[in-house]
C-alpha cells in the first residue's frame, strides 16, 4: 500500500476500509505519548526508551546504534520488530556518495580506492555495527551481527519486502502534502479519519 499510496498516488488506493482501519489505529496512538513528544529529537526519544522512561518508539534501525552507545544489546536489553503485513517490510534509501567527473588519473585511482573501502564487506559490516543499520551489499555474512540486523537483512533480501523511501517514489509536492496532512491529524484529534483521507484525496489530483 505504501508503494501505492507514494507511487501510484490514485485515489482509489487510500478509499479502501484497510486505509481507514490503519489511520483510525494511528489516531489511538495519540494517547500513548507523552506530553513533550512534540518536536523532540528522535535521538531524544530513544535515550527515552534507552533508560525505560518510554515504552517504544518508531524509527529507523540507526537508532540502534543509540542503544549500542549505552551499552545495550538487541535482544537482552531491548528489542525491535518490523512494520508490515507478512512479518515486515523494509523501506530503503540512504545516503550517497558523488564523485565529480575528472580526466585526472589519479583522482580517478582515488575515488576507486575509496569505492573498494566503503564496499570491503569488512568495512561493510564493522561500520553498520556501529551505527546500527545493516550492509548495503546484500552478500555479506551478518551471522557475526544482532539478532535485529540479523532479522531485517533476512527480510531485505526478498525483493518483495523492499519498499522505496517516499522521496524515491514521489515529487516533493506531494510528500510535502502528505506530511502535512499527518502533522495536522496528529496534532488535532478532533480530526476524523474520512477528513485526513479527504486532504490526501486532494493532495493526489494536485500531484498529478
Amino acid at each position: 500500500m505504501f508503494r501505492q499510496l507514494y507511487g501510484t498516488r490514485k485515489p482509489e488506493v487510500v478509499k479502501n476500509a484497510k486505509f481507514k482501519e490503519t489511520v483510525e489505529v494511528f489516531g489511538k496512538l495519540r494517547g500513548l505519548v507523552d506530553p513533550g513528544s512534540p518536536g523532540r529529537n528522535w535521538n531524544d526519544a530513544t535515550a527515552l526508551v534507552i533508560t525505560n522512561k518510554a515504552a517504544m518508539h518508531f524509527n529507523g534501525d540507526w537508532a540502534k546504534g543509540e542503544f549500542t552507545a549505552a551499552g545495550q544489546t538487541a535482544g537482552k536489553e531491548y528489542g525491535c520488530t518490523l512494520v508490515g503485513e507478512g512479518g515486515g517490510k523494509l523501506v530503503i534509501g540512504g545516503d550517497v556518495f558523488v564523485f565529480p567527473a575528472t580526466k585526472d588519473k589519479a583522482a580517478l585511482a582515488t575515488q576507486d580506492k575509496l569505492v573498494e573501502v566503503l564496499l570491503d564487506p569488512t568495512s561493510q559490516l564493522e561500520f553498520n555495527k556501529k551505527k546500527g543499520s545493516i550492509p548495503a551489499r546484500l552478500d555479506v555474512d551478518v551471522s557475526s551481527m544482532d539478532v535485529c540486523a540479523q532479522r531485517s537483512s533476512a527480510v531485505l533480501k526478498d525483493p518483495a519486502n523492499q519498499v522505496e523511501a517516499m522521496e524515491l517514489l514521489s515529487p516533493p509536492n506531494f510528500s510535502g502534502a502528505m506530511q502535512d496532512a499527518v502533522t495536522q491529524y496528529w496534532n488535532n484529534p478532533n480530526m476524523s479519519a474520512d477528513s485526513f483521507i479527504e486532504k490526501i484525496t486532494s493532495a493526489m489530483r494536485d500531484a498529478g
